[in-house]
């Protein structure tokens, strides 16, 4: 048994809701595995869909102020250096010079953008209840999609299940052909 299905069967909406948080304070946790499948569990468990959706934004909400926090606090140090030099966190400081606090609800639904959106808007000095209201918006919007996916497709999650099974080292020599093309071609465009 893997150390996630463990933890889930073990601690429940808990550990769901920790990973929801831990997503969004920029750990290496995918939302769009997380939230699917909390809508899952839900859904599974006969936990009712609107309170666990708030209560999951409320999570997100807690997990990427602490970032916002932080970025406020570390702006004037060099810990911040290697996020403000990708291009991505590039692309989340300008659109939120441009459009200001509602940056970050348009940046919370678009893959990325809405692990940095949290730098930007701190380092860009947006106040706290705007950052905190859009994010909410953003995170409630992010979430009832994902998690409504997972939620509308408990019920074939044994189908899916015995596709995954049938399919999965196709799909996985897949993953890696495509993660070793793409890593070549970054390798050698920095070579010549």
């Amino acid at each position: 048994m893997n150390t996630l299905q463990y933890f889930i069967e073990n601690y429940g909406i808990y550990a769901m809701l920790i990973m929801v948080m831990l997503e969004y304070a920029c750990f290496p946790v995918s939302s769009e595995l997380i939230l699917p499948l909390f809508g899952i569990y839900i859904r599974l468990n006969h936990i009712p869909f609107v309170p666990a959706l708030i209560i999951s934004s409320i999570c997100g909400l807690a997990g990427t102020y602490i970032i916002f926090l932080l970025s406020e606090k570390l702006i004037n140090t060099k810990m911040l250096a290697p996020f403000c030099q990708s291009d991505t966190y590039k692309k989340a400081k300008k659109t939120c010079e441009k459009y200001g606090a509602p940056a970050v609800l348009i940046s919370r639904v678009i893959p990325l953008l809405r692990t940095y959106v949290a730098f930007a808007a701190g380092i860009n000095g947006i106040s706290h209840c705007r950052y905190l209201c859009w994010s909410f918006a953003g995170i409630l919007l992010w979430n009832t999609v994902l998690i409504g996916i997972g939620y509308i497709n408990a019920c074939a999650l044994s189908e899916v299940s015995s596709y995954y099974t049938l399919y999965k080292y196709i799909l996985l020599f897949v993953l890696a052909v495509i993660m070793l093309s793409y890593s070549l071609k970054h390798i050698f465009k920095k070579c010549c």
